[in-house]
């Protein structure tokens, strides 16, 4: 009986001293990561649009890097190369039609590894300390969409790259918006990162 009553008032006391009670364990919640991300990528305007003939297809991949690498990996992450930075999480393609409003979002749903969920949840508490960014994450996005517009009688390439950190993308939910000119010019837009030290590639044409 004495023994039991040592023992709950020893629980008490690690309970009011704000520490658990059950070895191996932290008080705090710990932030929930996300099991995929989601790549939104819309058609807002173009000459052929909802015109019979006009189609798009994007063929992507989605990697991870650490952010101490961003420097190493540049000449990578530059528009035009051929050579790939960061783990390959996915590479796939996808095909649709633009003659309704249905085939004008292509929504790339990649669900995570084992390997880059554990990345994901080994996040740094403050990135800039000295050290921590080879554990802060960044997801780099290779694309290339390829569209033919009825109207113009053409087929267009568009390369998309883009680099989204995953200390302000927590949820990776991002978004690339295209606008294409009766000239053929485009426009691509897509989520703005808010970390001032990571370069982004070009988004209009």
């Amino acid at each position: 009986m004495k023994r039991r009553l040592a023992k709950i008032l020893f629980v008490f006391l690690l309970i009011s001293l704000g520490l658990s009670p059950v070895a191996g364990t932290d008080s705090r919640a710990l932030p929930k990561v996300p099991k995929s991300a989601i790549v939104t990528i819309r058609l807002l305007k173009a000459p052929g649009l909802n015109l019979p003939g006009s189609k798009w297809e994007i063929a992507y991949e989605l990697r991870i890097l650490p952010e101490s690498s961003l420097w190493q990996e540049r000449a990578k992450l530059k528009e035009g190369s051929t050579e790939r930075a960061g783990d390959l999480i996915k590479k796939a393609t996808l095909a649709k039609s633009l003659a309704s409003s249905i085939g004008q979002t292509l929504l790339l749903e990649i669900p995570f590894p084992a390997s880059t969920l554990d990345k994901l949840k080994n996040q740094p508490e403050d990135r800039l300390a000295p050290g921590e960014d080879a554990k802060s994450q960044i997801f780099v996005f290779y694309a290339v969409i390829s569209l033919r517009d009825a109207k113009l009688k053409k087929t267009l390439t568009i390369p998309v790259s883009r680099l989204w950190d995953f200390a302000n993308f927590p949820d990776a939910r991002f978004e690339v918006n295209i606008e294409i000119n009766d000239d053929e010019s485009y426009n691509v837009r897509s989520s703005s990162r808010k970390t001032p030290n990571i370069t982004i590639q070009r988004r209009t044409k």
